[in-house]
């Protein structure tokens, strides 16, 4: 999914999180966003996915400008073409794993049967097949953030968005979820956005949009 964003400008009252600006991902590519906390790269990746609007500037996702959109429009090209990851799991505490990880698909009126199929077979890819029907309150930290990850690609999103998906992580869990970013991003030409901190996955990105500490992004 191409993106690209021009003179994006986000403001709340008078505070200027970041101002002018422009930026290019091709489908496939794999970008990081990098600053510290309270730069903008959340706000940045709640913009993409139509969560926010923007004070000024245009964002076009497949040549589409995407916030003149109605909001069912919006909805729409959320649940069928984005995928969200976040620091915290946000997983329901009286589903499974598997059941957490059907969500999107049953959502999409998905037959019960095959998004069950489709929730195994991610289960299996994160190395989560054993704790398929185990509760959240049942898994450790890390095992209820690869049940949120497995959740977002469930659906193979063409457009992800992930804000410090690895934060909670130790370091096999954490190159494990970045290789089968990689895979994903490649085998499905899906382009991947990812807020970190951590140095050892922004050497592996395609790109990098920086934002600094005052608001303005290179």
């Amino acid at each position: 999914m191409s993106l690209i964003v021009s003179k994006l400008s986000k403001s709340y009252g008078e505070t200027i999180v970041f101002k002018d600006l422009d930026f290019k991902a091709n489908s496939g590519d794999m970008i990081g966003l990098i600053g510290p906390s309270g730069s903008g790269k959340t706000t940045f990746l709640h913009l993409i996915g139509l969560l926010d609007s923007p004070t000024s500037g245009r964002i076009m996702i497949d040549d589409i400008d995407a916030h003149t959109l109605s909001d069912i429009d919006k909805t729409k090209l959320r649940l069928n073409s984005m995928g969200f990851i976040y620091q915290f799991h946000f997983l329901l505490e009286e589903l499974t794993a598997l059941e957490n990880v059907m969500i999107p698909l049953l959502i999409q009126r998905i037959e019960r049967r095959i998004a069950i199929q489709k929730a195994k077979h991610i289960l299996d890819l994160f190395r989560l097949s054993s704790k398929a029907h185990h509760f959240p309150k049942q898994l450790s930290g890390g095992e209820q953030q690869r049940v949120a990850i497995a959740r977002a690609l469930v659906t193979s999103p063409k457009l992800l968005l992930a804000d410090e998906p690895t934060g909670n992580l130790d370091r096999q869990n954490a190159l494990i979820i970045f290789e089968e970013f990689k895979n994903i991003s490649k085998s499905m030409n899906a382009t991947i956005l990812v807020a970190t901190h951590d140095q050892n996955l922004i050497d592996k990105m395609d790109k990098i949009l920086e934002f600094d500490h005052i608001s303005n992004s290179h």
